[in-house]
């Protein structure tokens, strides 16, 4: 809910060091989930470990090649709106839609 009401409920003047904070905010609960997500990685089994750890690769990868899709298009003239999102919302995606395919294959 930081990520979609924050800038809209606390407005600053942008290049403040208020807007910077508020631009910022959202990272605190990233940054508990990271480490939850590392907690879930210690604590799994190996076998589980690899589903996680092959999904982190494709998420990372299709991120990747999202990023290099939107850096060609715009040197090609296209503008793609909100590349970073775009980036963010794919490799996320793709690393939960890949730790539910692996999981799946693996339990059949």
């Amino acid at each position: 809910m930081l990520f979609l009401s924050l800038p809209s409920v606390a407005r600053t003047e942008e290049g403040t060091p208020a807007s910077i904070l508020v631009a910022l905010l959202p990272l605190i609960p990233v940054l508990w989930i990271t480490i939850a997500v590392a907690r879930h990685i210690r604590r799994v089994d190996e076998f589980q470990r690899i589903f996680v750890l092959q999904s982190f690769a494709i998420g990372f990868a299709a991120a990747m090649l999202i990023a290099l899709t939107i850096a060609f298009l715009s040197t090609a003239g296209v503008t793609v709106a909100y590349p970073e999102w775009c980036v963010f919302i794919g490799g996320m995606s793709l690393w939960g839609i890949a730790i539910s395919v692996l999981s799946f294959r693996a339990s059949r």
